[in-house]
């Protein structure tokens, strides 16, 4: 890996763990009242806080980490395609203007997974019918604006605009249908440009060797399509690898993460002792 990506890919891991830190730091004065004497909120915890002290930091510490890591894998996402691809933008806006038919189309398919008898999702005969409701749309029909954001965006080197959403890899159903719905309709706004509009996921939840089954994302979502390019999952090792245009990017930043925590684990393993053991200072 580059030097100068190696050094920003570390420094948003650095920028993780100092969030997560100080989000201890901001509740270390409620770490202990709260397991007797609790607000009303039922958080109190005792009989876990004397046997097993560390359960309610550690969850904190979960939450935080999570509310921060989503985060940083955008800016990773961006730096990559940045380094790869010479070009890549966060939050990056798409707007434009569809038919109430071709809206009324993509409403419809998506809600055709639900119930008995329920579609199955095929992302190419569905991108062929709105394909051919645009076209059938009469030019004075009702209009209506559509806007999305997307997480990363990027044209790759073949100039195929690239929308890529990261989300959890256990998304609930609400969720992947949102997801479902925007792949479909940022399709229609950007017609006839070539477009990847996919969702992706940072891991796989069971693991490297474990095949991935959230039934959601299994009940929404084409698996060759929604989140896979030119047959590769956009998840894992998957993902960071297109992203960074390297076989070797996701090994990459998994060593990353190592010289990260090399380099402060003692530090966060010191301040997170201080809160459970109550430290009068971090």
């Amino acid at each position: 890996m580059d030097t100068g990506l190696q050094r920003s890919i570390t420094a948003h891991l650095d920028n993780t763990v100092d969030n997560v830190l100080l989000r201890v730091r901001e509740k270390a004065n409620l770490f202990y009242g709260s397991e007797i004497a609790s607000t009303g909120n039922g958080t109190a915890s005792p009989f876990a806080k004397m046997l097993f002290p560390q359960i309610k930091l550690l969850s904190m510490v979960e939450r935080s980490y999570s509310a921060s890591i989503g985060t940083t894998y955008n800016y990773i996402a961006r730096d990559l395609t940045r380094h790869a691809y010479g070009n890549g933008e966060l939050e990056y806006k798409v707007e434009g203007e569809l038919p109430v038919s071709v809206l009324a189309l993509i409403d419809s398919i998506v809600d055709n997974y639900r119930g008995t008898g329920h579609a199955s999702p095929d992302t190419p005969a569905e991108l062929r019918r709105i394909r051919a409701a645009i076209a059938a749309a009469s030019p004075g029909e009702e209009r209506r604006t559509k806007s999305f954001k997307s997480d990363v965006f990027f044209v790759d080197d073949k100039r195929v605009e690239n929308f890529i959403e990261i989300k959890t890899p256990q998304p609930n159903y609400d969720t992947c249908k949102a997801i479902k719905t925007r792949i479909l309709t940022v399709h229609a706004l950007r017609h006839p440009s070539r477009v990847n509009a996919r969702v992706a996921f940072p891991h796989n939840p069971n693991g490297i060797l474990g095949d991935y089954a959230w039934p959601p994302s299994r009940y929404w979502l084409d698996a060759k399509v929604d989140w896979a390019v030119n047959g590769v999952p956009l998840m894992g090792a998957g993902l960071w690898n297109y992203l960074g245009n390297s076989p070797d990017t996701f090994a990459d930043i998994l060593g990353c993460c190592a010289e990260v925590f090399e380099r402060r684990g003692a530090e966060v393993t010191a301040e997170l002792d201080a809160v459970v053991f109550g430290a009068e200072a971090l």
